[in-house]
């Protein structure tokens, strides 16, 4: 059984959006997916050339979105790791869609520091959608 990252729980953390209202959930992926990819999460999600991008952002973000911004780019990775894990990905060299391999499967001490870089370049890009819906609207 894979076993949760440990002191995260949506219970013990400040909540970034209202749980309630997963439009706002919606609206910052695809803040980040069209800053990251130039691509929609709303009007791109069905295609299957670049889901698998957008699949890995999604994961990493997610984080961000639901626990607050006090989430570590460490929690964030572990909690990536988790849930890729439990839908049984695995470590591999490269990306590998087919049989679920993916070369950040590993611990965040053996991630290159561009990788760990990149948790907070992510964490960033949540707080700029956050800052921007909030002074434009959720609407």
């Amino acid at each position: 059984m894979i076993k949760p990252p440990e002191n995260v729980t949506p219970r013990n953390k400040p909540q970034v959006i209202e749980p309630d209202d997963e439009n706002h959930g919606k609206l910052i992926l695809d803040f980040v997916i069209n800053k990251e990819l130039g691509l929609s999460f709303i009007d791109d999600f069905d295609n299957e050339d670049v889901y698998p991008i957008m699949f890995v952002l999604i994961a990493k973000c997610l984080y961000f979105i639901g626990y607050g911004t006090d989430a570590t780019p460490e929690k964030a990775h572990d909690l990536f790791l988790y849930k890729m894990k439990r839908n049984g990905w695995v470590h591999g060299a490269k990306v590998d869609i087919n049989n679920k391999k993916h070369p950040d499967m590993t611990d965040w001490k053996n991630l290159s520091s561009y990788k760990r870089n990149e948790y907070g370049r992510i964490a960033d890009l949540v707080q700029e959608a956050i800052e921007y819906y909030e002074e434009k609207g959720w609407g």
